[in-house]
């Protein structure tokens, strides 16, 4: 355990959803990283990446066997993520208070992270993960046959 709320007390109540504790894993890290669908086609299993800590003091963290979501998400759970709450997903908040994403956006989870340069609690930052290249015209073609698809109903 590396953190826990210090508001939580033997006896006390707390809220749904609260968090109270967070254990890290000591046998390794993970990063979960969130692309569009456009960097969705260019990803497979086993892709690697590097993930950046938003921490300038954090050194990078390298990691491999990226595994990835082929269903999108219809909200995202990490709030600090989306562009509501200054990330970098274009999102809007429900009535309801979730966050839902305002484009087809795909989890991928890697694993395998290199444990010298990994933290010891939750922190955001980039993941720039390898992907095979496509080039511009393949990348129109597949843009314009998914709102094609998208448009027809399909």
């Amino acid at each position: 355990m590396v953190e826990a709320s210090p508001d939580v007390m033997a006896g006390s109540w707390i809220a749904a959803g609260e968090k109270l504790l967070q254990v890290v894993d000591p046998r390794g890290a993970k990063v979960e990283a969130y692309v569009d669908e456009a960097g969705l086609q260019r990803l497979s299993a086993g892709s690697v990446g590097v993930f950046i800590p938003d921490a300038p003091e954090r050194s990078r963290v390298a990691c491999a066997a990226a595994v990835v979501d082929a269903v999108q998400l219809g909200e995202l759970d990490q709030r600090a993520v989306a562009s509501v709450y200054g990330g970098g997903i274009p999102a809007k908040q429900g009535a309801d208070g979730r966050v839902l994403p305002l484009q087809p956006t795909f989890r991928v989870r890697l694993e395998d992270c290199d444990l010298s340069a990994a933290p010891g609690a939750e922190i955001a930052g980039v993941a720039v993960l390898h992907g095979e290249r496509v080039s511009l015209a393949v990348q129109g073609w597949r843009r314009l046959v998914a709102i094609w698809q998208r448009e027809a109903g399909f």
